[in-house]
């Protein structure tokens, strides 16, 4: 991929304009229709999970098509028949091959959105088929078109979520359902569910349901085991409100914002969320307002554009412009920086996955948005000759994270080691450098044109495991860079062949690795005179399994 590309663009351009394909997937491992992300096929492009259209009549005009390799699990990416660079499919989730004792596919149950487990609870809508029902919306074909069951009981998704964790590496369950009624929404129904799946896997869970006309169900959903909830007002215009959700409108704009506080109050800062689509008919001024009252009452606003589903209302439309899209990116991504309510602190559902959003590849700009291991490497910052960066960036330094280049950055790299586990944390009384730093692969973050952050990784055994250590940033930069390093920590490793990374990790940060999808790995270590946690990764959706007997009691 061209340095000068700018990942933030061409990702809304491909889910502005559809990609085409030659091979095959991912046409054929998507659903058109639905009320989820339907007509998605999952990519990974320079490590940012992203859905695109695959189905629509509007995307036989895209200038994108993928040429998929003999294997089908991978392509290269084309624009107008210039090559852009290699792109990755998720792999297909093994629970497609399993079904109930009752003969029920799995997929009919529930699916899998990257490394989440989504599922429609309800099929029915009382909105469906009437003159409230929302435009965008085609809940109703996936039923009509055999694809799925009426209404999942408590323990089928339990069932299947718990499959999904053990043999597709699910990190969390996203519940969503048509409104059953004008009452509770269904809040009853999916607190059994939830609680369910807790009991079955332990897999946090996110809700997302209409407000209710008692917000006493909210205690009663948190106590179920729901970790975070959706509360999708669709579009902050009151005028395109009433025009393409007059349901929504008709309980009104104001309900939502109280439904809102209360919400945030059970769930906490950022565990809330509220789609907002673009490409409705809203300007920018509106969503980008509609997105800062969200982000003002703690509520996380999940952009997507508007993705013309086969049965909906809105079908036959196209996507709004990649103009449009970019300037919302841009004027939201800080205002959710200076809120310290980046998508890597949610704990369950559509904000952890991002895959529908391209807001995601917004944050990096400012240290936040998801970076796992994708098919070219880990997160870059390169500026886009097609598209300069917004001038809103300047509200938040940017971050570049690379390997070092030369002895004056190694040099930088440890002197930044230093300063936190000698000097500040006393760990080690003279220095920290071993046997492993002839070998490492050094890194280091810039804020601002200033290196304040280090880490370095190696793999440990010609099986795929990898370990990284030595994270170390500057007080004053540890909220916005710590997370940056470890993410291409692992994207590096992902890229180099890594099957699963290790670390030992101070106890008081298990909590911030466990929120970027680590996983504890044995019990605490005592090491230096503190208690450290071991804890994995798998890298790059890897499926093979590092043996078990390879994985040795590291400290360090």
């Amino acid at each position: 991929m061209s340095e000068t590309l700018d990942i933030r663009v061409l990702a809304v351009e491909l889910q502005s304009l559809g990609v085409r394909t030659v091979g095959g997937a991912p046409r054929e491992e998507t659903r058109a229709g639905g009320a989820g992300p339907s007509d998605a096929g999952f990519v990974w492009f320079d490590g940012a999970p992203l859905t695109v259209p695959v189905h629509g009549d509007y995307v036989e005009a895209s200038p994108f098509e993928v040429r998929m390799k003999d294997s089908g699990e991978s392509g290269t990416l084309y624009r107008e028949d210039v090559e852009v660079g290699p792109i990755r499919l998720h792999p297909r989730p093994r629970i497609y091959d399993l079904e109930t004792a009752d003969g029920v596919p799995y997929w009919k149950i529930g699916l899998m959105h990257l490394d989440s487990f989504a599922s429609t609870v309800m099929q029915h809508c009382v909105y469906w088929g009437t003159d409230q029902q929302c435009h965008f919306c085609a809940i109703g074909t996936s039923l009509a078109n055999g694809r799925t069951v009426p209404v999942k009981t408590p323990e089928l998704l339990a069932e299947v979520a718990a499959a999904a964790q053990r043999l597709d590496g699910a990190k969390d369950v996203t519940l969503t359902t048509g409104s059953p009624n004008r009452g509770d929404r269904g809040a009853p129904y999916m607190a059994r569910c939830a609680e369910a799946i807790r009991d079955a896997s332990g897999l946090p869970v996110q809700v997302q349901i209409e407000p209710p006309d008692d917000f006493g169900w909210f205690p009663h959903l948190k106590d179920s085991g729901v970790e975070a909830l959706g509360l999708h007002l669709e579009v902050w215009d009151e005028d395109v409100l009433a025009r393409v959700a007059p349901g929504k409108h008709a309980q009104g704009r104001d309900y939502y914002v109280r439904a809102w506080d209360a919400a945030v109050e059970t769930f906490g800062h950022g565990q809330v969320s509220t789609y907002f689509i673009l490409g409705l008919g809203e300007s920018v001024a509106s969503a980008v307002e509609g997105a800062k009252v969200a982000i003002d009452h703690g509520v996380y606003p999940f952009v997507v554009p508007l993705r013309p589903s086969p049965g909906s209302i809105r079908f036959g439309d196209v996507p709004p412009s990649v103009a449009h899209v970019t300037e919302v990116y841009e004027q939201i991504a800080p205002l959710l920086a200076d809120a310290e309510m980046l998508s890597q602190n949610a704990r369950a559902g559509c904000v952890r996955c991002q895959a529908c959003s391209a807001l995601s590849t917004f944050e990096r700009t400012y240290g936040g948005g998801r970076n796992e291991a994708g098919p070219i490497g880990p997160l870059t910052t390169a500026t886009s000759e097609r598209a300069p960066a917004p001038a809103v960036a300047e509200r938040r330094p940017p971050i570049t994270v690379r390997e070092v280049a030369g002895p004056d950055e190694l040099t930088a790299h440890h002197r930044i080691r230093h300063a936190v586990f000698v000097d500040e944390q006393g760990i080690f009384p003279e220095h920290d450098l071993d046997e492993w730093d002839h070998s490492a692969i050094h890194v280091i973050a810039e804020l601002d044109g200033e290196i304040v952050g280090a880490v370095r990784l190696y793999p440990l055994d010609n099986f795929g495991l990898w370990k990284g250590d030595r994270l170390a940033v500057l007080p004053e930069a540890r909220a916005r860079v710590g997370a940056a390093l470890v993410r291409f920590a692992v994207g590096t490793a992902g890229t180099r062949g890594g099957l699963k990374m290790l670390a030992q990790i101070q106890e008081d940060n298990v909590a911030f690795f466990t929120r970027l999808g680590w996983e504890p790995a044995g019990p605490p270590r005592e090491h230096h005179g503190i208690s450290h946690q071991q804890m994995s990764i798998a890298l790059a959706g890897a499926r093979a399994e590092v043996p078990t007997d390879s994985i040795p009691a590291l400290v360090g």
